[in-house]
């Protein structure tokens, strides 16, 4: 398989494939939900007591009244662009730290999802007052997407 700074690419698109699945677990599945409601009620669309009041077709409707140019599908491509990238990056940075085999492997990717993806993750909520809920949702699917990516990895070691 073809390699790119010594990165196998075939485990690069596995990766990415895994990563972006763990997003769609997280933001599709186990906290849609509260997820949307943070993004409704923070930027003060709507108030949280009218969001409760919704149904899920009334979400997607106060979403959609919202954000009128909103294009799912190019969010969605956008999106596994980014955990193609990512992936890409993590695969990068594992093999300059040295990573061998599945352990070493998710414990680097721990380190690095806390000293780079979390801290940078926090800046909104430090210093633009953002819900925490916001923070631990992005972090734990970072930390479980970047865990994920990395077991994948191990594979093309």
């Amino acid at each position: 398989m073809p390699k790119l700074a010594s990165v196998n690419l075939l485990g690069v698109l596995l990766a990415a494939v895994a990563l972006y699945f763990v997003g769609f677990i997280w933001y599709g599945v186990l906290f849609s939900e509260v997820w949307l409601e943070d993004l409704m009620t923070t930027r003060n669309l709507i108030t949280p007591e009218a969001f409760a009041e919704l149904d899920a077709a009334g979400q997607r409707a106060a979403f959609e009244a919202a954000y009128p140019n909103a294009s799912p599908g190019l969010s969605m491509g956008l999106g596994f662009v980014i955990s193609l990238v990512t992936a890409f990056g993590l695969g990068f940075a594992l093999k300059r730290m040295g990573a061998k085999g599945l352990a070493s492997h998710i414990g680097y990717a721990a380190v690095i999802w806390l000293c780079i993806a979390l801290t940078s993750l926090a800046y909104d909520h430090v210093y633009a007052l953002k819900p925490m809920i916001g923070l631990w949702i992005d972090g734990s699917h970072l930390l479980v997407g970047f865990s994920a990516a990395a077991a994948v990895l191990s594979f093309f070691d």
